[in-house]
């Protein structure tokens, strides 16, 4: 290596031998990884790496959880103080929206419930040591996944249209806020791109949902 930094130096190309070296590097991390899903080829490497961050990922999907169990917990008490019939208001009192606000209330149950069984899992060593690291992460894309579809059916709009009744016919402001909802699945892609350290393999289940 030393004779040929000489010589490239000598010759008038210095920086060839650093072009060569990245370009051994490279060939070495691409023979030990995955090039498509940048997984290790090696099971004892991939397992260690997935160990070494188990910790960290853990917390950052508990932290996540919480934050989405406390808006829906704050959307059920705004039901609750200002009244469901009306879907906390939104809605003109009818038959069509209590159908709305009581499938918009399940939603926003099964939607707790999912969060509460994610934050227990991700704090329980003797089920994330059954199911494994990996395992472990695609289960909680799965539960990513299922958070992404109940999201839409949380918005006045989009509720009243599932359940048959024309959204326009019993909203007091006949808006459609697709900016709160565009805002929050933004907000759940970012932070599980920006906070829990899994590949893009497993995140792409979770950006599929959300398109």
């Amino acid at each position: 290596q030393a004779i040929l930094a000489h010589v490239c130096e000598i010759g008038g190309f210095p920086w060839l031998p650093v072009c060569l070296l990245m370009a051994l590097q490279a060939q070495s991390a691409m023979a030990v990884h995955n090039s498509k899903t940048l997984c290790f080829t090696e099971p004892g490497a991939e397992l260690g790496f997935l160990k070494s961050r188990h910790a960290k990922l853990a917390n950052s999907l508990f932290l996540g959880f919480a934050f989405v169990l406390v808006f829906a917990m704050l959307q059920l008490l705004m039901l609750a103080l200002r009244g469901w019939e009306t879907g906390g208001g939104k809605y003109i009192e009818s038959e069509g929206s209590q159908r709305a606000s009581c499938a918009r209330i399940a939603v926003l149950i099964c939607q707790s419930l999912v969060c509460i069984v994610g934050m227990a899992g991700s704090k329980s060593s003797r089920f994330q040591a059954s199911l494994g690291p990996r395992n472990f992460e695609i289960v909680y894309a799965l539960l990513g996944c299922t958070l992404l579809v109940m999201i839409p059916l949380t918005n006045i709009w989009y509720i009243a249209a599932v359940c048959g009744v024309r959204p326009e016919t019993i909203l007091v402001t006949n808006i459609s806020a697709d900016e709160n909802l565009m805002l929050f699945l933004d907000i759940i892609l970012t932070g599980f791109h920006m906070m829990c350290p899994m590949r893009w393999i497993m995140l792409a289940p979770i950006e599929l949902t959300a398109f």
